[in-house]
C-alpha cells in the first residue's frame, strides 16, 4: 500500500509540475505576443516619428523585404532602398499590427495589419515575421500588399 501511495503522490507531482509549466508558457507567450506588439508598434513609431536611425535597429543583418515587384535581401540594401520614405517632412504612409502571434518556442512571431496613407486611407496590408535576437526582437522578413476595396 505504501508503494501505490508513493506512486500516486509521484504521479500527482508530476501532473501538477506539467501543469504548472503549461500555465507558466502560456503566461510567457502572453508576455512575448505584448512585447511584439509594442516592437511593431515602435517600427511604425520610426516612420510618423521620421526617425530613420531608429528605423534601422529594428531590422535584422539578414531580413529580406518583398513588395510586389521586387525583393531586398540584407539589412544593408533594406536600409538603401528605405531610406527615400524618410525624406520628406510627412510621412507617405503608415501602418499598425492587427494580429500578433508567437509561436510557443518564444523566438519566432508573426504581426500583420493595415497600411494607411497620408489622408489615413487604407492602402495596402502588412505582414512581418520577427525573431528573437539576443533579447530584442527583429524583423527577418517583411511583405506589403496593395488594398483591393470590395465593390
Amino acid at each position: 500500500m505504501k508503494i501505490y501511495s508513493f506512486y500516486i503522490l509521484f504521479l500527482a507531482l508530476l501532473c501538477g509540475c506539467t501543469l504548472t509549466k503549461v500555465e507558466n508558457s502560456k503566461k510567457d507567450i502572453k508576455k512575448l505576443r505584448k512585447e511584439v506588439i509594442e516592437t511593431e508598434t515602435s517600427f511604425a513609431k520610426t516612420m510618423s516619428d521620421r526617425n530613420f536611425n531608429n528605423f534601422k535597429e529594428f531590422i535584422s543583418d539578414e531580413a529580406i523585404f518583398f513588395d510586389d515587384d521586387s525583393q531586398l535581401n540584407g539589412k544593408t540594401e533594406i536600409v538603401k532602398a528605405w531610406e527615400k520614405y524618410y525624406i520628406s517632412e510627412v510621412a507617405l504612409f503608415s501602418w499598425k499590427p492587427k494580429q500578433v502571434d508567437v509561436l510557443p518556442s518564444g523566438n519566432l512571431a508573426q504581426s500583420s495589419g493595415p497600411v494607411y496613407n497620408a489622408n489615413g486611407e487604407q492602402i495596402g496590408y502588412f505582414n512581418s515575421i520577427w525573431r528573437l535576437e539576443r533579447n530584442k526582437w527583429k524583423i527577418i522578413f517583411d511583405k506589403g500588399y496593395k488594398f483591393c476595396k470590395s465593390e
